[in-house]
């Protein structure tokens, strides 16, 4: 069924630069440990492409506060690899933090970059969108697939909801990480500005659980990801298509690169750490389109 493409506030030009900031990390506490296993999921993912050794390069695309990045370069045996954060409204104070933290593998791109236009990255590159695709409006997704697809070896897509009633259910929870985002974060920089719109005047909480619902309407699901993408991809270009009970993950690589596979097995994990007991049958394996 096809959803109208409904407005999200955090696509939006006109909330003040501060309710901004706190939405992104709204996000990032509410996707992140204790409260949601995905940037790890996501992260360990990535690490373990990684350790193929075939990638010198990894593009969090829309990285918002690079969380995906912030993990990666933590992590032991990425020696070599540079993590390049960017992003279209990109958080300089952020990322240049991240940069001086981790010099050798942290790469800041301080000037709006905008992921639905061609790039220039460099050889041996993993693109990586996290919780961004769905921000594109319908009429423009095949093109931006096209973009990504001749931007380099791999693409790696990843979705912390779905287009489905479990998603659409537990994002109201969400108001829970955003109510105690003041506290969880007191030790960085910005705690007034947090207190103000979660506390004083709590709009984020609110927006965040609109956006939220909204995101779940707006996802592809899996047979229309798997319809488009058998429809752009060249002859050769390897999909595979996989879910948790509320994750999505989509990845793509050239012709000359083994088959992906998100790991029906990690999929698996990641649904249990984020719903105890599986209550719904284990996810579909990854769907190949060729």
């Amino acid at each position: 069924m096809q959803f109208p493409h409904l407005f999200e506030v955090m696509d939006q030009s006109w909330p003040p630069a501060s309710l901004h900031a706190t939405m992104r990390e709204i996000l990032e506490c509410g996707n992140s440990k204790p409260f949601r296993p995905y940037y790890q999921w996501v992260a360990d993912e990535v690490a373990s492409v990684l350790a193929e050794g075939e990638y010198d390069y990894v593009v969090e695309l829309g990285a918002g506060t690079a969380p995906i990045s912030r993990l990666l370069a933590k992590k032991p045996g990425l020696d070599g690899v540079k993590m390049i954060v960017c992003d279209d409204h990109p958080d300089a104070e952020t990322f240049g933090d991240l940069q001086r933290q981790y010099p050798d593998k942290i790469v800041a791109r301080n000037e709006p970059v905008d992921f639905s236009k061609p790039q220039e990255w460099p050889p041996r590159t993993l693109l990586l969108l996290s919780g961004a695709f769905h921000h594109i409006p319908p009429a423009l997704r095949r093109e931006v697939l096209e973009n990504l697809t001749k931007s380099a070896q791999r693409v790696m897509v990843c979705e912390p909801l779905r287009k489905a009633p479990v998603s659409m259910i537990f994002v109201p929870f969400s108001i829970f990480p955003a109510m105690l985002l003041p506290i969880w974060f007191f030790g960085r920089p910005g705690k007034l500005r947090r207190m103000l719109w979660c506390w004083l005047a709590p709009i984020a909480p609110v927006i965040f659980w609109w956006d939220g619902l909204v995101s779940c309407l707006r996802m592809w699901t899996d047979s229309e990801w798997k319809a488009n993408l058998q429809e752009l991809l060249p002859t050769g270009r390897k999909a595979s298509i996989g879910h948790s009970l509320f994750c999505q993950m989509v990845t793509w690589v050239s012709p000359t690169k083994p088959d992906p596979q998100p790991t029906a097995e990690v999929l698996q994990e990641c649904c249990a750490q984020e719903g105890g007991e599986r209550p719904f049958p284990a996810p579909s394996p990854p769907a190949e389109v060729s």
